[in-house]
């Protein structure tokens, strides 16, 4: 038996308030390569042309804060700014966690104005690596 649908699409099933929540994902084995490139384009200003995960083409990112987050994973958060699959999310801030890029490099384009963050943001209390 088929469900109804409204507008075309299958309407959502009620959330279980007594259901468990999802396990956080596993950290992914880290990447101490990636890691120094990342600080090193944070120390020098410099963009990170980057793929992640299952991307098929490079994004342009700018990086901000690289960090240890909560779960034993290493992250950067920064500005993303140009992503050819997702054209509609150049200029929004991003944050990538360091053992799923898949290729990363400095690129020789300087950025001007760093993203701004707060470096007391709970998320930061494992740690800061590098930082504008």
């Amino acid at each position: 038996m088929r469900r109804p649908t409204w507008g075309g699409k299958t309407p959502k099933l009620p959330r279980n308030p007594f259901a468990a929540k999802a396990a956080p994902a596993p950290a992914a084995p880290r990447r101490f390569d990636f890691e120094r490139t990342v600080a090193e384009a944070i120390d020098a200003r410099r963009l990170l042309s980057l793929r992640y995960d299952d991307d098929l083409v490079a994004r342009t990112f700018q990086p901000a804060v690289l960090y240890h987050s909560s779960g034993d994973k290493v992250c950067v958060g920064g500005l993303q700014i140009s992503n050819p699959a997702e054209p509609t999310e150049n200029g929004e801030p991003r944050v990538f966690e360091v053992g799923k890029m898949r290729s990363v490099e400095v690129t020789d384009r300087p950025f001007g104005q760093p993203a701004t963050f707060d470096r007391f943001d709970k998320r930061y209390a494992g740690g800061i690596i590098a930082s504008v």
